[in-house]
């Protein structure tokens, strides 16, 4: 918004009255829940666990990428002398996507791999930070010559200064010279060893890493280009650009001239689809985690990836409050803790938690399968009851690494078929089997139905890559299923070994068909059903027997959410809190803060009806209910007198002033209508002098 078109200008500072508050997590545990303590240091034991792989995925997932670019860095000069160019800059194009909340993380470890294996001059810029030559040198030399009142310099300030004339390309070459001169010395070599190549160890590249390259004014880059184009012969600089969508994106910044100065070459960061779905494998699939989102949580965080943001981080964070809303709001939550933890939390149980327990719908479900004797023991022995507890939770593990296999083994056969009935990705297939029993979907049905016209080579290449899936689990359930598929592997193989199938001999039938008056229904019965009695081959009934088998595999091991014991506990689907709290709504929080204040304040003064205006109101709520009231176009002395006629409505004697509000007053209201403008309720019009346009209608 240009300030000179604002209804009015003003900055109002209010310093913070007594101490800063320190937040602890005490102070937010439920009060009335005595396990509060334990789901809380469960919490913190899982989420250490969540985060540690977290930080690993990411490294591997990027070691690739990174090791090509300090290649690049520690040898991009090299490689421009070789190539007989003298005034051309090395640089980097990386390709990060348009994850651009995740950027950062990725930047910053790239900064510090840089710093601790190729070279200690490393800069990093942004483009809200460089918003002219002067700021983006300030930044520059303020990281490289370790500075930081460098950085505060800005255009205003007074470039006589002794400090303001350092800003400059000399004041880094000298720097350089004095580095490079401590770096060959060997009285002076530093006491950290670095782990660098020979050429980089006597000569450094001072590298410059812009984040965001498309967001920097065009003529600001190519000042700074031509300018580190003119330093090279005494300066080895390599740029680092962060490109959020191709490299044409320089082309459109730079001219021809410009661009020519720069040796690029491209480096391709992974999608954060990848990332997500190697997440999801490792973190949400995998038996080291107890804790699981339900089907309804996890679709909207997924939603949430694919059509807003693009952001893993911000998927981590959706993730890491659902954690928090679990352990925090669960009463029972202590239980969903990792393997080694269970004895310990089952020992702390309480009468109220054996009596929550024993309602639970899926335990409930479970003791009455149980046989009469042992039913009986369960419910009125409180030992045989903790006994069952631990049981159960340590056989969680096992169950969810049999059914993450299983889901590999269905998704590694489905894949690949056409129209994709189970979904491209894994997280689709692993949605629709949190949500339901997946034999029983139609897209379960399809895929099976497309398995069964698959050729023989074909389908022999699936089940063998399902097997190498399975070859390291030392689990005798998934080894059982492995040695089955390999028996169907050899099957495949040696088809000439395999007996024809008999049938009864049809041409009665068929006689009889040809003979008979049907409708069309009817004939396609019984053309259906003479299909099933043709002969089948023996490569259709080893194909048969094997879909048969996969079918019940998956329908024992591949159970949905609510089929699993005690999944109250280790699933967290509460969608309607996730989503208040995750899916903003900005507009409905607005109206309802500046309709009814009372909502965010907890004032009893303020608390009015939906029509009602109260005095003891703020400023800016009075004006908004007030604006609510008027039409497209508002006229400003109405709309301050009806604003001073309810602030004076209380004092008797100032009554007969509200034609002519006092100076207090007129101040206090353009305060409110410049608070509205900025919320972006109205805003100045010429087709009055005197009067706003309303900018929307209606409540929300």
């Amino acid at each position: 918004m240009n300030i000179a078109e604002s209804v009015s200008r003003g900055c109002f500072p209010f310093k913070a009255k007594g101490k800063k508050r320190v937040a602890r997590a005490e102070d937010y545990l439920p009060t009335k829940n005595g396990n509060a303590p334990l789901q809380y240091e469960v919490f913190q034991h899982v989420w250490e666990a969540v985060d540690t792989e977290i930080q690993i995925l990411r490294s591997d997932l990027n070691s690739k990428m990174f090791e090509d670019l300090l290649v690049f860095v520690g040898d991009g000069h090299r490689r421009v002398q070789r190539q007989g160019s003298v005034r051309e800059i090395p640089a980097a194009a990386l390709i990060t996507g348009v994850n651009t909340p995740d950027h950062g993380v990725m930047f910053s470890n790239l900064a510090v791999m840089l710093r601790e294996r190729v070279t200690p001059l490393v800069a990093t810029l942004r483009s809200k930070d460089c918003t002219s030559v002067k700021a983006l040198l300030s930044k520059l030399l303020a990281q490289l010559l370790s500075q930081p009142e460098l950085a505060s310099l800005d255009d205003e300030d007074d470039s006589s200064t002794a400090t303001s004339s350092l800003c400059s390309m000399a004041t880094l070459v000298k720097h350089y010279e004095s580095f490079s001169k401590n770096v060959q010395s060997p009285r002076k070599s530093p006491t950290k060893k670095r782990r660098m190549t020979s050429d980089c160890a006597t000569a450094p590249p001072v590298t410059i890493i812009l984040e965001d390259t498309e967001s920097f004014s065009a003529a600001i880059l190519q000042d700074f280009v031509v300018t580190c184009s003119n330093y090279l012969d005494r300066l080895p600089l390599v740029l680092v650009l962060g490109i959020a969508t191709s490299v044409t994106a320089v082309h459109r910044l730079l001219p021809t001239a410009v661009s020519s100065l720069l040796c690029m070459e491209k480096f391709q960061a992974p999608p954060s689809t990848q990332y997500l779905t190697l997440l999801i494998d490792k973190i949400l699939m995998t038996n080291k985690f107890p804790f699981k989102l339900g089907p309804k949580v996890f679709q909207l965080l997924l939603d949430m990836f694919l059509c807003h943001h693009f952001s893993v981080i911000n998927f981590i964070s959706a993730f890491q409050y659902c954690m928090m809303e679990h352990y925090t709001h669960n009463p029972l939550s202590q239980f969903c803790c990792p393997t080694e933890m269970i004895a310990q939390v089952v020992k702390q149980l309480t009468n109220d938690d054996v009596h929550r327990l024993q309602r639970l719908p899926s335990v409930m479900r479970h003791i009455e399968k149980l046989p009469a004797k042992d039913l009986v023991n369960v419910l009125q022995n409180e030992e045989s009851f903790k006994k069952l507890v631990q049981s159960l939770l340590e056989q969680n593990s096992t169950v969810q690494r049999r059914s993450t296999a299983i889901l590999q083994l269905l998704h590694a056969l489905t894949s690949h078929l056409p129209t994709r009935p189970l979904g491209k990705q894994i997280r689709e297939l692993y949605s629709m089997c949190l949500e339901s029993d997946i034999e029983d979907t139609e897209g379960f049905e399809k895929a099976f139905e497309l398995l069964g016209l698959t050729a023989r080579d074909e389908l022999t290449g699936l089940v063998t890559e399902c097997t190498s899936h399975m070859t390291d689990t030392d689990d005798p359930v998934l080894k059982d299923v492995c040695k089955k598929l390999s028996r169907f592997i050899h099957r495949l193989d040696h088809l000439e070994e395999e007996q024809v199938q008999e049938t009864p001999d049809v041409s009665v039938e068929q006689e009889d068909l040809k003979l008979q008056r049907t409708d069309l229904r009817s004939l396609q019965k019984k053309l259906q059903e003479l299909g099933k009695k043709k002969k089948m081959t023996p490569y259709e009934i080893v194909r048969q027997e094997l879909l048969s088998y996969v079918t019940e595999i998956v329908s024992t091991y591949l159970l949905k959410t609510e089929s699993v014991v005690l999944y109250e506990i280790l699933y967290y689907d509460d969608l309607t809190t996730v989503r208040h709290h995750l899916n903003a709504a900005p507009r409905s929080a607005i109206h309802l803060g500046l309709s009814h204040p009372a909502h965010y304040l907890q004032c009893e003064c303020c608390a009015v009806g939906d029509n009602g205006i109260s005095h003891t109101m703020p400023d800016v709520c009075i004006a908004y209910k007030l604006h609510l009231e008027c039409g497209q176009l508002i006229n400003l002395y109405d709309w301050l007198q009806a604003f001073a006629s309810i602030l004076t409505s209380e004092n008797q004697e100032n009554k007969k002033k509200a034609s002519k509000p006092d100076r207090v007053l007129q101040a206090r209201f353009i305060q409110a209508v410049s608070e509205l403008q900025f919320l972006g309720f109205i805003k100045p019009t010429k087709r009055k002098t005197d009067h706003v346009a309303r900018l929307t209608w209606g409540g929300c």
